[in-house]
């Protein structure tokens, strides 16, 4: 055993470098998912194949060609008259594969047309991109998930999620496993009553039908502690998951796509519940992997512990928010394009680490809270992108800055460390603060780099009724190439206008604004 040791080492030190990557190295692999060509066609929306792009991979001389989903703006189809909807992008095309290794994405508009002047987001990831011919060639050696801008194609964004190869998936053929089939009535009753450790749902397409009732319980699948629940690629649940308080334990994972696509808004007997993963007060609870599409309220919403990573969440109505969770959470890895809120900050020691935001036209990227909702303390968000803004008009309401409070009502906000901070391209604004006689505390911004010409709204800190925010500092704080030093050179209005003409200026407590 020791000499064939000392053999293999020196092989490995006598061996030219040009011979290691075919001889030493794993050449990697990757995995790719089938869908039909049309999911989801109704009048409340559409999930089919896209008919703007391809997309194909090529790894050690093998070539695929990636699924491209294409989801219908639901929310334009709902108000076609409204205008402020118009300014929202009209569908999103996703293509999610995983992979080991290096390997090349090659994107083509179906249209034949060049894709010269594409642009890669997040630019500060420096991902390395050129047009050969007509074509589009990202190089990849690890995870990315990716926002392409096509220049006449902006209302037809591409985004591309590279996932990791996955390292835990079950063998559904072993005993501990259920394969709980496609018939909707039997498979709630066998995941629920199930001791098994592992539920694996098949690839393709399960869909509720129209047996609901107004308590929306019909269309959501039973979450139990202790158990996990596998969506491959190539499955898509139209439908949800929840858990009751106390479920501690679960992991739902995969890369499946989960959606309320097709199944119209609240209210109706015929709607997907309000969010399309839903736990209660437990702790551990994992969700990773999964393509969230679509739903009336939450796509990720948790009253207790839960760790989320390499989700993509996806929303096109007013109310639909990305990610909420209680204690001890964590979002990380993670990608959303809501019109909403995107991640909630209510509750203590949350972390938000390396997460993509593309923004439209209502909500905030990190809020911290909302009336009598939030009173976070010792949370982080580090390495946050925002890599679009479907913004409106000037003079939009506050809870659509980048970081944002609206009216904390007599709670508690301290110690909250924001890390990193990179805001691509044009938004509406960076902060927007506003209290009701709550306390702000201790908020840092360390390494914040907004693009020149980003801002279209002041940014903001408004107090009233007794409201108190103290120690707010900033950091290298950049506004194209300028290091901002004072609240004139951000843009920042300590107290909003129309408070000044209606409440009395003793109302007011701001202590400090400190720029290093």
């Amino acid at each position: 055993m020791k000499s064939f040791k000392t053999l293999f080492i020196t092989c490995l030190l006598l061996c030219p470098l040009s011979l290691w990557p075919g001889e030493l190295r794993d050449k990697g692999k990757y995995a790719v998912y089938s869908y039909p060509d049309v999911i989801v066609d109704s009048p409340e929306g559409a999930l089919k194949r896209s008919g703007f792009y391809t997309v194909e991979l090529r790894q050690n001389e093998n070539n695929s060609e990636v699924y491209v989903m294409q989801d219908a703006n639901t929310f334009v189809l709902e108000n076609p008259g409204n205008a402020q909807g118009k300014l929202m992008t009209r569908n999103n095309h996703t293509a999610n594969f995983s992979f080991s290794g290096s390997l090349q994405v090659v994107i083509k508009r179906k249209d034949g047309k060049s894709m010269q002047g594409s642009v890669v987001y997040p630019k500060q990831k420096g991902y390395d991109y050129f047009v050969e011919g007509k074509s589009l060639v990202i190089n990849l050696s690890s995870w990315a998930y990716l926002y392409v801008e096509v220049p006449d194609l902006q209302k037809e964004p591409l985004f591309v999620f590279a996932d990791p190869w996955e390292t835990d998936v079950p063998d559904k053929s072993a005993s501990e496993v259920l394969n709980p089939g496609m018939d909707i009535k039997a498979l709630k009753s066998a995941i629920e009553n199930t001791d098994k450790e592992v539920v694996y749902f098949e690839e393709g397409v399960y869909d509720f039908g129209p047996e609901i009732g107004k308590d929306y319980q019909g269309f959501q699948i039973p979450l139990r502690s202790d158990k996990k629940y596998y969506l491959p690629g190539g499955a898509v649940v139209i439908g949800s998951f929840y858990s009751k308080g106390g479920v501690s334990g679960h992991k739902l994972y995969g890369r499946g796509v989960v959606t309320a696509c097709g199944k119209g808004r609240l209210g109706s007997d015929k709607a997907i519940p309000y969010n399309l993963y839903f736990a209660g007060a437990g702790k551990k609870n994992v969700v990773e992997g999964i393509h969230f599409n679509n739903p009336a309220h939450f796509c990720v919403l948790s009253r207790g512990e839960l760790k989320t990573q390499y989700v993509k969440m996806f929303g096109w109505y007013h109310q639909t928010d990305g990610w909420g969770a209680g204690d001890d959470s964590v979002l990380k890895d993670c990608f959303i394009k809501v019109n909403d809120d995107f991640i909630k900050i209510y509750r203590d020691n949350m972390a938000v680490k390396n997460v993509i935001l593309y923004k439209q036209i209502n909500g905030a990227g990190i809020q911290l809270g909302w009336g009598s909702y939030g009173a976070a303390s010792h949370c982080t968000v580090e390495d946050l992108y925002v890599v679009k803004d479907d913004e409106k008009t000037p003079g939009v309401t506050s809870n659509t800055a980048v970081i944002n409070l609206v009216n904390n009502e007599g709670s508690l906000i301290e110690n909250i460390h924001f890390k990193n901070i990179y805001l691509e391209n044009r938004v509406q604004r960076l902060l927007g603060l506003s209290g009701r006689g709550g306390e702000l505390n201790d908020l840092f911004f360390e390494n914040v780099y907004v693009q020149k010409g980003t801002y279209s709204n002041e940014n903001y800190i408004a107090t009233r009724d007794n409201t108190r925010f103290s120690n707010l500092r900033f950091k290298n704080l950049y506004y194209g190439k300028k290091k901002i030093t004072t609240e004139t050179d951000m843009g920042l209005n300590q107290y909003l206008l129309r408070d000044k003409k209606s409440i009395k200026q003793r109302d007011y407590r701001m202590t400090d604004v400190v720029f290093e």
